[in-house]
C-alpha cells in the first residue's frame, strides 16, 4: 500500500524523522523503531535489535545533509555518514484483505 506519513518526534536529538508520501517501500524511521505498536521496545536509548547488524534508517541528521540514522548491533539509535556501511531494514504495509493464503512460517 502508499503509505503518507508526516514526520514525528524523533528519540534522538542528533536526527531528523523523515516523513513518507504515498511510498511504497522505504526504510525505518526512528520514530518507528521505537513505537511499541510497530513491536518495537525502546529503553536506555536502546531498541530490541533482532537484526544483531548495524542498519540504516531514513531518519536524515539533524545538523549535516551527509548523515542519516543508523542502528548499531546492539540496537543503539546512532548517526552516522553515509561513507559507512551498513545493511537495510525495508518496511512496507500490506493490506491484508487482499492477501489470499497465509500460513506460519517455520
Amino acid at each position: 500500500m502508499k503509505t503518507t506519513r508526516d514526520a514525528g518526534e524523533s528519540p534522538v536529538e542528533e536526527l531528523r524523522s523523515t516523513g513518507l508520501d504515498r511510498d511504497t517501500m522505504f526504510l525505518l524511521d526512528a520514530c518507528d523503531v521505537v513505537n511499541a505498536a510497530y513491536g518495537y521496545s525502546y529503553e536506555d536509548h536502546r531498541i530490541n535489535d533482532s537484526f544483531g547488524q548495524s542498519w540504516w534508517l531514513r531518519s536524515a541528521h539533524a545538523k549535516h545533509s551527509a548523515g542519516a540514522g543508523y542502528v548499531l548491533p546492539g540496537g543503539y539509535l546512532y548517526y552516522k555518514f553515509i561513507f559507512e556501511e551498513g545493511g537495510i531494514a525495508p518496511a512496507f504495509n500490506l493490506d491484508a484483505s487482499n492477501v489470499l493464503f497465509m500460513s506460519p512460517a517455520e
